[in-house]
């Protein structure tokens, strides 16, 4: 098992090491091989000033230098490319592609019977403060998929409207502010929001799924936009 060679100021003995070549080199070797290059050439541009007594060599010497690493930094910035996301453990959750992914329903685990009716005031039925003390083990809302949520809907949204009644024609009326929130239910159901969300068995791109990794979806499997 290959292993990294620690960073120069953990343990200095390794920092001659990083002048060897490595065939999958690390962070912390190409750290330590900018290091020394910089201090060999700061040596040589010292000693190069004490013969010419001239300060340019320093500069002349750290520009040659720093062109000479052009190759080292573009290893380092492929690396941290590589690296860039969450780290997360090996999983046995098969990877899908998005595009089958799409076909896939989420079923709806919260039935209307077992559900929070809607009321006036709240009609999404959203979690409120008082209720994570007064109330923590209420229902979720139901799904607004179904027939008797959309008609209950319709019925609450002629509720508590804010109108003027010198404006005949109505065209100053608006209905109150409806404030939906991705989750109804105490504790927050993550299994749910989450295939809301990305509708993706598995892993998302993020987390090393390459099949997940599409163009145009900025590093989250959204099926819908590669469709």
């Amino acid at each position: 098992m290959d292993l990294c060679d620690p960073y120069f100021w953990e343990n200095p003995k390794y920092i001659v090491q990083s002048l060897y070549p490595s065939e999958k080199p690390c962070a912390s070797h190409l750290v330590n091989r900018v290091f020394f290059v910089y201090v060999i050439s700061t040596i040589i541009a010292i000693l190069l000033h004490n013969i010419t007594s001239n300060t340019a060599v320093y500069f002349i010497l750290w520009i040659l230098t720093t062109i000479s690493l052009l190759p080292t930094y573009m290893a380092l910035q492929r690396l941290h490319a590589v690296r860039e996301g969450f780290n997360s453990q090996p999983s046995e959750v098969e990877f899908i592609n998005p595009s089958q992914a799409v076909k896939i329903p989420v079923s709806n685990v919260v039935g209307y019977d077992e559900a929070t009716v809607e009321k006036a005031r709240n009609p999404f039925q959203n979690v409120t403060i008082d209720q994570y003390s007064y109330a923590p083990t209420r229902d979720p809302a139901p799904s607004l998929q179904t027939q008797e949520a959309k008609e209950s809907m319709d019925a609450l949204f002629r509720v508590q409207w804010t109108s003027d009644p010198t404006d005949v024609f109505g065209k100053t009326q608006s209905q109150r502010m409806f404030v939906t929130q991705p989750n109804t239910s105490i504790p927050n159901d993550q299994g749910s929001y989450q295939d809301w969300l990305y509708k993706i068995p598995g892993k998302t791109c993020k987390e090393g799924n390459s099949e997940a990794c599409y163009g145009g979806t900025n590093g989250a499997a959204m099926p819908w936009l590669n469709l």
